[in-house]
C-alpha cells in the first residue's frame, strides 16, 4: 500500500482511521458508548500529530443516535484537531439523527459539517487552498474507489485500486 494511503491502526476496533495524504478521514462504524467515544477521540487526536495531519473528516454515517455525551465528544475532537493546528469537517449525519438532536437541544458547536465524505474532503481543500500556509501540494481526492491525483513539476501521478490517472492536466485547488 502507498505510504500516502496507509490505514493507522487505532486500538478500537468500532471505527477506523484512514489516512490519505494530508487527511484523516475518521469513521465510526456503529454505535460507540462513552468509553469508546472517548477512546476514538484519543486515537484521532494522537494520529493528528504523528501524521502531521493538515485535516480530518469525521464520518458519522453509520451512527443512529447521538446523545449528549457523543455530540460533546465530537466537539471536542473538532477543537483538539484544531489545537494541533488541523482543520476538521463532520460528516454523514443522518436526517432522524439531526432532527432528534434538534428536538433534545443538543449540537455539534461550531464544527463544520458536510454531507458526505467527498464533500467533507473537498471542503477541507478550499480551507486549505495553497494560498494558505502549510498547504504547497495541489491535489484532487475522490474518495468512491480512494485513487488520489497528486499534481507536480512532472505532470500528474494517480495512485490507487484502479491505478489510472484522474485527469490529463494538474488539478489545481482554488
Amino acid at each position: 500500500m502507498p505510504p500516502h494511503m496507509k490505514p493507522s491502526t487505532p486500538s478500537l476496533k468500532l471505527g477506523s482511521i484512514l489516512r490519505l495524504g494530508g487527511y484523516l478521514i475518521a469513521s465510526v462504524h456503529t454505535g460507540l458508548d462513552d468509553y469508546q467515544f472517548v477512546s476514538f477521540r484519543r486515537e484521532i487526536v494522537d494520529e493528528v500529530g504523528r501524521r502531521k495531519t493538515r485535516g480530518v473528516v469525521i464520518d458519522l454515517a453509520a451512527v443512529d443516535v447521538l446523545d449528549s455525551f457523543a455530540c460533546m465528544a465530537v466537539r471536542q475532537i473538532t477543537q483538539m484537531v484544531g489545537l494541533r493546528g488541523a482543520e476538521s469537517v463532520v460528516v454523514g449525519v443522518a436526517p432522524d439523527v439531526a432532527f432528534a438532536m434538534v428536538k433534545l437541544g443538543v449540537d455539534l458547536g461550531t464544527a463544520r459539517t458536510a454531507a458526505d465524505v467527498d464533500e467533507g474532503l473537498h471542503m477541507l481543500q478550499l480551507q486549505l487552498s495553497p494560498s494558505r500556509p502549510g498547504s504547497t501540494l495541489p491535489c484532487q481526492i475522490r474518495t468512491d474507489d480512494l485513487d488520489v491525483s497528486f499534481a507536480g513539476p512532472q505532470g500528474t501521478s494517480s495512485v490507487g485500486p484502479s491505478h489510472r490517472p484522474m485527469s490529463s492536466t494538474p488539478a489545481h485547488i482554488h
